[in-house]
């Protein structure tokens, strides 16, 4: 039995309570940034805590996540490392392993997405949910096994590589599986649009009959072959819909790589003088940085592979992918545009001769 959110009050109850945890977890994570007595060793350290806290590691890579995998996958995943010892007791499961792993998962995940019914999709977003979190677990394996924290980018080595592989199966099995549902409801997304809901299980091709005569045949032929175009038209166009989330979801991959990879090695690496550490702690601390975080939070590739769960699960795939079919071009960009001009401005001050004066906690 499917589970309707407009139906049902505990899921609309669930789905609250876990959309104020987010805010409330951001809301904290935002005062402990502004709070924390930053070390001259790197701009980052997080204070020691349990590792089921999400504020016990705190790093770019962590804040420039989506919330359901800073507050939920990632620190599951090392809690359960810990508690288990799991990168002790099973040497011979690699992360890669466990990066491949998640693969067949999402494609067990894709196999329900294109189901008929909603109940069985359903079902497919929590084995995407699965592969999120095994996504996160591989990374708190090799952490663990290399002695290594969040500060420290692997970029560059055989695991960031067939991580990235993986990621990219599952991002690919999951539109795959959108694709298939979408064309199969075809013919009544134009219905849908204009407000009328359909469950694909009702689906009903026009078809011909071959039993007509040949005059009746042919007064019906044309209303057939327009029913004909117009599915075909409409496949056409879920094929583009899907094609540009797909491009927005690789867009947003590479410019959020880019992203963290330039931020680390700005504020994350050892600086050579005091000025430079200055200026870290001070860029660290500002209000335009947690801008730009917030943004790249809810733009991210793991963000978009979220909110299309979300609409998958909520029957709502359509109307979502529909929306940001262009807008979210213009998010990734825009965003990606005043990315770069902090990065600019944050390079320039680093390089300047130019000492901060006001800076907090910094003497």
């Amino acid at each position: 039995m499917a589970l309707s959110i407009w139906e049902s009050r505990w899921l609309q109850l669930i789905a609250a309570s876990i959309l104020i945890y987010f805010i409330y977890m951001d809301a904290t994570l935002y005062i402990l940034l502004q709070s924390m007595p930053f070390t001259p060793a790197v701009p980052t350290d997080s204070p020691d805590g349990n590792s089921l806290d999400p504020m016990s590691q705190i790093a770019l890579k962590t804040l420039l996540l989506d919330p359901p995998n800073h507050y939920i996958h990632l620190p599951l995943a090392v809690f359960f490392n810990e508690v288990t010892n799991f990168s002790k007791l099973f040497p011979s499961i690699t992360p890669n392993i466990i990066s491949i792993s998640h693969v067949f998962v999402a494609l067990c995940g894709m196999t329900m997405v294109w189901s008929d019914r909603l109940s069985v999709r359903q079902v497919g977003v929590l084995l995407f949910e699965v592969r999120s979190y095994l996504d996160a677990l591989d990374g708190a394996v090799a952490r663990s096994r290399s002695h290594h924290s969040l500060i420290h980018l692997d970029m560059g080595s055989s695991g960031f590589f067939i991580d990235g592989i993986c990621d990219t199966f599952g991002s690919i099995a999951l539109y795959m599986g959108v694709l298939v549902c979408l064309t199969a409801s075809a013919p009544l997304l134009t219905h849908r649009e204009k407000g009328g809901c359909f469950s694909p299980s009702y689906l009903v091709l026009p078809l011909s009959q071959t039993s007509k005569d040949s005059e009746e045949w042919r007064t019906n032929g044309g209303a057939v072959h327009s029913a004909h175009k117009t599915i075909t038209h409409q496949k056409r166009r879920v094929l583009i819909v899907v094609i540009c989330s797909a491009l927005q979801m690789m867009i947003g991959s590479l410019f959020w790589n880019h992203t963290l990879s330039i931020y680390h090695s700005l504020l994350e690496i050892n600086p050579s003088t005091n000025h430079q550490r200055v200026v870290q702690i001070d860029v660290f601390k500002s209000q335009t940085l947690w801008i730009i975080i917030l943004c790249w939070r809810l733009c991210n590739p793991h963000a978009l592979m979220e909110m299309i769960l979300i609409s998958i699960f909520i029957d709502r795939l359509w109307e979502f992918l529909r929306w940001t079919q262009y807008y979210g071009f213009v998010v990734i960009f825009t965003v990606t545009v005043v990315t770069q001009a902090h990065i600019h401005y944050v390079t320039s001050l680093m390089n300047s001769d130019f000492v901060v004066e006001s800076v907090i906690g910094y003497k």
